[in-house]
């Protein structure tokens, strides 16, 4: 991520950094007067590819609003909220982007404060435009499936669905002369009256034969995926084979080759994630500030506190059989309340061990949703030697002015 620290803002430690970087969502802190502070790979991409003609201009110190000169006053007055304390969000904002086409983001702005005082603001911002497309393709479908007749043929013809009717033996019977995209070695009138058989490899063919025969004797529709080849591109299609009588079955197929690839992409993110959220040496706690029921730790936390995961799940945060000091009850409350006004909070605790041993802490708290409910995610560094170390060093410093003190006093008395 591309820091700097500017304007009392301080720079986030390295897993912070490290899941800021790996984060799909764009990410940028501003100071308070709107100049640009820092921002994280997804934030730099966004913008220097689709928004900024001069990837130059993305620079520390540059003032937020002007990277969107055509919505420079409708930013800053977004930021304005943010800088009085209020969190702001908004979904699916259309942006124009460089070659003419529009994308969608959501929006957050979320005020960035130190002891009591605004001091900047962090924007997230997620690429809703898939969304918002998908949203737009149901409402027309829904719209057209409401049409006449006639509209409703002029759908099944413009439809981007591969649409079959095969019978029992596994001939096509009839073929939708839909815009599909899939280009076949022969014509979809040329299907007609062949068999699968004489269409895909043998093992291929007889497990949609029994597809059919399935379909036709339980009259259950059946959902299936799976990769074809189409003039040498192989592309992934989930189809609905449905029974239409005793001898028929309606093959609805789309190509998700697309949707395939996301996921596999997400499955990678998530196991990046897993791994950091696993290894990292800083305990991690997720929190459900309703009902302040843990809802997950990792194993740093676990080991920190000697618990095992199933019994730290089991804990209070604070009060009797908490693992929070009753020392640092106020701070928690102190905790709970900043996140539920939706601010990040910092601070040094004691939390007590399952054997009774006090040990310190710092806690980092951030506030996020998680299926409709508020909670927070708390990064918890073992500071103990650190705490016991500066302890002593006080301890030394005292025993040694008191050393010279008395040296002081008898050398005025000779």
């Amino acid at each position: 991520m591309a820091t700097e620290q500017i304007g009392g803002l301080p720079g986030s430690d390295t897993l912070l950094d490290l899941l800021c970087d790996q984060m799909p969502l764009a990410v940028a802190v501003v100071d308070s007067d709107l100049h640009l502070l820092r921002w994280n790979p997804t934030f730099e991409a966004i913008t220097t590819t689709h928004f900024i003609a001069d990837p130059g201009a993305l620079r520390v110190g540059t003032w937020f609003p002007s990277l969107a000169p055509e919505r420079e006053k409708l930013l800053a007055s977004w930021f304005e909220h943010a800088l009085k304390g209020e969190l702001l969000t908004r979904e699916a904002r259309p942006l124009e982007r460089l070659d003419g086409t529009t994308s969608y983001f959501d929006f957050t702005i979320a005020p960035l404060e130190r002891d009591g005082k605004v001091v900047g603001c962090v924007l997230l911002a997620n690429d809703a435009t898939a969304r918002v497309q998908a949203e737009k393709e149901r409402s027309g479908q829904e719209l057209r499936l409401r049409e006449s007749e006639n509209e409703l043929r002029a759908l099944f013809e413009s439809m981007t669905d591969m649409v079959l009717m095969l019978d029992i033996d596994g001939r096509f019977v009839h073929v939708a002369p839909t815009n599909s995209g899939l280009r076949t070695a022969v014509s979809p009138e040329e299907y007609v009256g062949l068999n699968v058989r004489e269409v895909f490899s043998p093992r291929r063919a007889e497990e949609f034969i029994g597809y059919i025969e399935a379909v036709i004797a339980s009259g259950v529709s059946k959902n299936i995926e799976y990769r074809q080849n189409f003039a040498g591109n192989y592309v992934w299609l989930a189809a609905t084979v449905s029974r239409v009588d005793d001898r028929h079955v309606l093959w609805v197929a789309r190509d998700i080759t697309a949707q395939r690839e996301e996921q596999e992409r997400a499955r990678e993110t998530e196991y990046m994630f897993t791994k950091i959220y696993e290894q990292t040496a800083d305990g991690i706690v997720v929190t459900n500030l309703l009902t302040q029921e843990l809802v997950e730790v990792n194993p740093a936390i676990c080991r920190m506190h000697g618990y095992t995961r199933e019994e730290f799940l089991k804990l209070p945060p604070a009060g009797p059989g908490g693992f929070i000091h009753p020392d640092s009850w106020p701070i928690f409350e102190e905790f709970v309340q900043a996140i539920i006004e939706g601010k990040d909070f910092r601070s040094t605790a004691k939390d007590v061990r399952k054997d009774g041993s006090i040990i310190d802490v710092e806690v980092i708290g951030v506030p996020f949703n998680y299926r409709g409910q508020p909670h927070v995610i708390a990064v918890v560094r073992d500071i103990t030697e650190q705490v016991r170390a500066f302890e002593l060093l006080e301890q030394r410093v005292q025993a040694r002015t008191n050393e010279l003190a008395t040296l002081l006093d008898v050398s005025r008395r000779v």
